[in-house]
């Protein structure tokens, strides 16, 4: 099969089609859908913080071992999720109180996991429904270390595979990604080539970036 961008997802590498029918839910059914899909947001990770350095009322993103974690009750009787993350230098707890038994099934002990989110006190440092990712022992950069784009999800899909198979497309495909706007009018706007402004969407620099690559610049030219 040819590198085109019109090829159905189900035939990326690692996709299928049981994924590639989680993936319409998304409206992706071709590469190129997948290469144009718009990141909600972006998490900066490019900074990882030491937990004993964590200030209160800072949003901030670290890394560490899960050290343990379990079900307790509030005192409204509310169930909630409490975890021990630690890294060298000290541990934060992360709380969550929403399905927290569906939670738990998620980690391990020992695992490396990410957090983000602004640092509160309750006996003791903590986050409260952080953003988290649970990472392999290797850490691959593509999923820290660097600014990472949180997509929109549907369930049995996670940002992890998503940033995978766009890594993947992108991999693949990107001499397939050809321009579609005039030259005149990417250097009257001082837009990107499409192939860089697509890259930048996914995987940005900085966070200055992502502005750089307008939606409309990243859509294919009408027949």
């Amino acid at each position: 099969m040819t590198d085109r961008l019109d090829t159905p997802i189900q035939y990326l590498k690692g996709v299928g089609p049981h994924r590639a029918n989680l993936l319409a839910r998304l409206g992706v059914e071709t590469v190129e859908d997948l290469l144009t899909l718009l990141p909600k947001r972006y998490l900066n990770r490019s900074h990882i913080q030491e937990i004993s350095k964590l200030q209160i009322g800072e949003k901030a993103t670290v890394l560490g071992r899960i050290e343990d974690f379990g079900i307790s009750q509030t005192r409204t009787g509310q169930d909630m999720l409490v975890m021990m993350l630690k890294d060298e230098s000290g541990f934060i707890y992360c709380r969550w109180f929403n399905q927290p038994h569906m939670l738990k099934k998620l980690f391990n002990r020992g695992a490396w996991m990410i957090a983000s989110g602004e640092v509160t006190y309750y006996e003791g440092k903590q986050f409260l429904h952080p953003e988290f990712e649970i990472l392999s022992e290797e850490k691959e950069l593509l999923h820290t270390g660097r600014i990472v784009p949180i997509y929109p999800l549907t369930e049995g899909l996670s940002h992890r595979q998503l940033r995978t198979f766009v890594k993947g497309g992108l991999d693949r495909y990107k001499d397939s990604i050809k321009e579609n706007l005039p030259e005149y009018l990417l250097k009257r706007r001082d837009l990107l080539p499409r192939h860089e402004a697509i890259l930048n969407l996914h995987f940005p620099e900085t966070l200055e970036h992502p502005e750089t690559a307008p939606t409309p610049q990243l859509l294919s030219p009408q027949a």
